[in-house]
């Protein structure tokens, strides 16, 4: 699989995510179940999904596809 790469995110896309946010969302990407990221974070799994529902409302999508995909469109992340 290749890499993904964290990038500056473009505002007037969507709203900003934090830092954690975005490390969550490039997990995501990779395949990463909410117990595999909270295991690779060290937080809890209901900490990951919180981070999750912030960020399908940030991003404005219903699932981790839609969120994945708006973050590649925006520039938050992208292949190498």
């Amino acid at each position: 699989m290749a890499p993904i790469i964290v990038t500056k995110q473009d505002p007037q896309n969507i709203k900003p995510l934090s830092r954690r946010e975005t490390q969550v969302i490039a997990l995501l990407a990779e395949g990463f179940s909410k117990q595999k990221i909270s295991r690779r974070l060290c937080i809890e799994v209901s900490t990951v999904a919180t981070h999750v529902k912030s960020i399908y409302r940030k991003m404005e999508v219903d699932n981790a596809a839609g969120a994945i995909s708006k973050a590649y469109r925006c520039g938050v992340l992208f292949l190498v």
